[in-house]
């Protein structure tokens, strides 16, 4: 599953993998700055502006455009919490 939210200025995503891990990235391509979409049933990032795809546990760029990965950001599962923070 997807959680989308703003963190500061813009989109970002907190995925929660069916193998149980977590990922949170930035949702701006790398390309041209459009909002990327995570795709579960092909568990990849993907922004339809363009074609780029990314993968969904690290936002490196697989193939498309996008000159470079997403930015990763740190999650910190709690007890009865999740907290995403900058690098």
């Amino acid at each position: 599953s997807v959680l989308m939210f703003k963190f500061g200025p813009s989109p970002a995503m907190l995925i929660h993998h069916a193998d149980g891990t977590w990922a949170s990235l930035s949702a701006v391509c790398t390309h041209l700055g459009c909002t990327v979409q995570y795709e579960p049933q092909a568990d990849r990032i993907h922004c339809a502006c363009h074609g780029g795809v990314y993968n969904a546990y690290t936002g490196a760029n697989v193939s498309g455009p996008p000159p470079k990965p997403l930015r990763k950001f740190n999650v910190v599962v709690g007890e009865n919490s999740v907290e995403v923070s900058r690098s």
